[in-house]
């Protein structure tokens, strides 16, 4: 007879949530015979939680290795384009806003108070908001032919190099939340017919 053994039931107890508010606000605005246009597109998380069970804590604002890659609250892109002619300017700003490493968190679920000193002496506590910067400009040369140049992270900002013993914690700064390529620069030919 065995001493030992597992019940595995068919009950899924566990859940994900996420809230928040995300916005697209567009303006345009004419300039004698040229046209100045904005468009913002933002996104705030006031709520990111996993429910498995057992426990439940809130990633909203925070990254580690209980949360992973960094949930920021706020994030946006704002872009501004001048048109004059068949010339066109785009400037863009990719803002992600600060987090916090999960050992800081108030919840009890992801807090670990003896590690934060260690975390904030090696600079992992907290990444800072990060902001990016492209510059793209296009040339509709004739009726169906259109030139564009452009760079993308025009300042080359790197990525957050973070500690941790999570393989995801040094993966190229982030991957998916901040620009791991650094300055890129693109040129592009499109033919319409």
């Amino acid at each position: 007879m065995p001493t030992g053994y597992t019940i595995t039931t068919n009950q899924n107890i566990g859940s994900l949530r996420a809230k928040g508010v995300d916005a697209n606000l567009t303006y345009a605005l004419p300039l004698g015979n040229s046209l100045l246009n904005f468009n913002l597109i933002g996104s705030y998380l006031s709520e990111n939680s996993v429910n498995n069970g057992l426990y439940s804590y809130d990633c909203a604002g925070y990254y580690g290795n209980t949360c992973g890659t960094p949930v920021p609250t706020w994030r946006h892109m704002l872009r501004a384009s001048w048109e004059k002619g068949p010339a066109t300017i785009n400037l863009n700003w990719r803002y992600i806003g600060g987090v916090t490493n999960d050992v800081g968190s108030p919840n009890s679920a992801l807090s670990d108070p003896s590690s934060v000193a260690s975390f904030k002496a090696n600079g992992d506590y907290t990444i800072p908001a990060f902001n990016y910067f492209d510059l793209a400009v296009s040339y509709k040369l004739k009726a169906g032919v259109n030139l564009m140049l452009g760079c993308n992270n025009i300042a080359d900002k790197e990525p957050p190099v973070l500690a941790g013993i999570a393989l995801e914690a040094n993966a190229g700064g982030e991957y998916g939340t901040y620009d791991y390529a650094g300055r890129y620069v693109f040129g592009q030919v499109q033919l319409s017919f």
